[in-house]
């Protein structure tokens, strides 16, 4: 039905000639009727952008349980060298320590097994320097562990 209220009459488009100068402004006229509400569509995001969310959080996801995987084996690769090397340095530590006391016992050993001369310590003082020098050669030897 033309020129109801909810369907009115537009004038024909149509050519126009050019315009004219602009009147002065009259007073706002009262607020027209609120016009009708377009058809809803589906609410929310649409299937294509759901799909990429979904996507960027499986790559979020997968990237992040990468980096902890390659992180777990990288610090178990770098623990096993670091064990490694602490067994190696220690046995090149007890290596370096038994031949050190080899080295210890050949030189004490044979100054222990000397004995100072007898005589009366009180007479001679040398006698007592070499008397109490024997006493504490021999009680390196047991702390070195040397064998005879």
């Amino acid at each position: 039905m033309p020129g109801t209220e909810d369907n009115p009459v537009l004038p024909p488009e149509g050519n126009r000639g050019p315009a004219g100068e602009q009147g002065p402004a009259g007073e706002q006229g009262p607020a027209g009727r609120t016009g009708r509400t377009g058809r809803t569509g589906d609410p929310g995001l649409s299937r294509s952008t759901k799909l990429f969310y979904a996507l960027m959080i499986a790559l979020a996801v997968t990237l992040g349980g990468a980096n902890l995987l390659s992180g777990y084996l990288q610090n178990k690769h770098f623990q096993q060298q670091f064990t490694q090397q602490q067994a190696q340095q220690a046995a090149e530590q007890h290596k370096a320590s038994a031949a050190f006391t080899t080295q210890l016992c050949a030189i004490f050993l044979p100054i222990a097994e000397l004995k100072a001369p007898a005589g009366d310590g009180t007479s001679n003082p040398s006698r007592l320097f070499e008397q109490k020098l024997e006493a504490k050669l021999a009680e390196v030897a047991p702390l070195l562990r040397c064998r005879k």
